[in-house]
């Protein structure tokens, strides 16, 4: 399934990356109704909206780092075997595992806004043509497996005591990967292409938050 994802995703992130940057911001804007009502009383406080503006802080950080580690170009595999980007990689992919357990998040999200996403899935696509890159790879499966188990203990505890504080601060990460994924420079695909995967994306999510929690 990676293998294919690989394959497929990165092709889009290549021929599509306006759109395909849009889309993946119209999932994110389809998951904040879910969040909405994971919790009875979301009314904002100023511990609620400080918790927000928190998981924002947190994104900003991560593309600055992401700038300093690539120069201010995309990451590459190349990058990811360096000190600089080994760690760097280490840490994205650490917060990407942990995502993944975050009611409302992605780690996919994570690793597509601190911008080794590509790179890992290039390194994954590499694997069909009988070429591993042993660090990329390594380093990011035992960041996402530490992420997920720090995470899965620490978000349990943290929804327990202060869960209106623990989603208000997911809805802030959201929003700041929304804006972190919106498109700069030029436009690579047709104006009239981005509303139609924006609400694609948005579609998507909320089926899938519906259909979630219909089953629960």
């Amino acid at each position: 399934g990676m293998l294919v994802a690989a394959v497929v995703i990165v092709g889009f992130l290549e021929r599509f990356p306006t759109a395909t940057s849009v889309f993946f911001m119209g999932l994110l804007l389809g998951t904040i109704p879910s969040v909405l009502r994971l919790h009875g009383d979301m009314r904002p406080t100023l511990g609620r909206v400080a918790a927000a503006l928190v998981g924002i802080a947190l994104v900003v950080l991560v593309k600055s780092l992401e700038t300093r580690v690539a120069n201010g170009a995309r990451l590459t595999i190349q990058d990811l075997k360096r000190p600089a980007g080994l760690g760097y990689n280490l840490l994205i992919s650490f917060l990407g595992g942990g995502a993944s357990v975050t009611p409302g998040m992605d780690g996919s999200t994570v690793l597509i806004v601190g911008g080794v996403y590509q790179p890992i899935l290039e390194a994954f696509r590499a694997l069909t043509h009988l070429q591993i890159e042993w660090l990329p790879l390594l380093t990011t499966a035992v960041a996402v497996v530490l992420g997920m188990v720090t995470f899965a203990k620490s978000i349990e505890l943290f929804i327990q005591r202060s869960p209106a504080v623990a989603y208000y601060g997911v809805l802030g990460l959201i929003l700041g990967s929304i804006y972190a994924l919106r498109p700069t420079g030029t436009l690579t695909e047709p104006m009239w292409v981005l509303p139609l995967v924006l609400a694609a994306g948005f579609g998507i999510a909320t089926l899938l938050g519906r259909t979630g929690q219909a089953q629960n």
